[in-house]
């Protein structure tokens, strides 16, 4: 094995003065920039560094004239050394000058640039498999799209009679709604009267018959929904429908408003004392006015209501029938004088 070196280096090379720089500049070259290049590292890079630094040169080695810096002959061009992961992309022919840096970053590949062809090379490999993919994709957008097309097709016609039938329906109900509005507008009460009595405080009864109703129509139904006005005031339906056959149905309002004849009040309240010695309760007692007769006393007195000494009371305690003295309320109030 016989080693180069530049005619710098071995002007100095027997003195010993360049031979640990050389030493550091072999084994960067042969060993540590080759570890973050791109080449297979071998045992003979590492023997080819050690070897310069420990071995004198060789006599079959070739020395330049001096002050020639142009390098060997063509002649010597050692083959250049695989990569340690892959092809060779390129070497030294011979070691450079003194004069030379270090790191030729002309011929030596850099990490980005490596980088950049491995990016390069994963765009390209996915844009041929999108390519590629693509057909498929397109085919299973087809078939998806050519089914729900079919299903559509074929429920389409009954939708369409489905939403047919629908606006057909709600046309019939609308024109029955105006035929039963009209046949409504026709009905009347006849014959609206009140009872001859009272039926409570400021409460009458009044009834009617429902007239002109047709056959088709259910007269109970024509009485529940037809209006009528007493005393100015419209009331929308009857309290009650009665059916009476071949006389009709009649229907019933409890009037409450406006019947000043029922409107029975209590006067002139009388204290009766205390009802008994401890009892801590007062008896008062007040004559029922503005009863008239006929009327069911004690449904009118029941429902009159009494205000008297600060206490309000919607009906007697009792209500008692004293003949010729009249119908009389009873109280009892608490009264802590008792």
């Amino acid at each position: 094995m016989s080693f180069r070196l530049d005619p710098g280096f071995q002007r100095h090379y027997s003195s010993g003065s360049l031979v640990p720089a050389y030493c550091l500049y072999s084994a960067t070259q042969r060993v540590i920039l080759p570890a973050f290049a791109p080449r297979r590292l071998y045992c003979s890079d590492t023997v080819t560094a050690l070897g310069a630094c420990l071995l004198p040169p060789m006599s079959n080695s070739y020395t330049s004239p001096p002050g020639d810096r142009t390098g060997p002959p063509p002649a010597y061009n050692p083959r250049p050394q695989p990569h340690w992961w892959g092809p060779t992309r390129g070497a030294y022919a011979s070691l450079p000058s003194y004069a030379s840096p270090l790191a030729p970053v002309e011929q030596t590949p850099l990490l980005p640039q490596q980088q950049n062809v491995e990016r390069k090379r994963q765009t390209l490999t996915t844009g041929t498999t999108l390519v590629l993919m693509s057909p498929i994709i397109m085919f299973f957008i087809f078939m998806i799209v050519s089914r729900v097309c079919d299903a559509y097709d074929q429920a389409g016609p009954a939708l369409d009679r489905n939403r047919m039938r629908r606006e057909w329906e709600a046309e019939m109900r609308d024109q029955e709604k105006i035929r039963l509005e009209r046949i409504r507008a026709g009905f009347i009460w006849d014959d609206v009267k009140g009872d001859q009595h009272c039926l409570q405080h400021g409460t009458r009864r009044y009834t009617a018959r429902i007239a002109n109703v047709p056959r088709e129509y259910d007269p109970v139904t024509a009485c529940a929904e037809t209006a009528v006005e007493i005393h100015g005031m419209r009331i929308p339906n009857p309290n009650e429908c009665e059916d009476r056959g071949c006389g009709g149905v009649i229907g019933h309002w409890l009037v409450s408003h406006s019947e000043p004849t029922c409107a029975t009040h209590f006067d002139n309240f009388k204290d009766k004392g205390c009802t008994s010695h401890g009892s801590g309760r007062r008896r008062i007692e007040s004559h029922l006015e503005n009863l008239q007769p006929g009327d069911d006393w004690r449904s009118m007195c029941s429902t009159t209501p009494a205000h008297f000494w600060g206490h309000h009371f919607d009906s007697p305690g009792v209500c008692e029938n004293w003949g010729k003295y009249g119908i009389w309320g009873i109280w009892e109030i608490e009264d802590s004088w008792c």
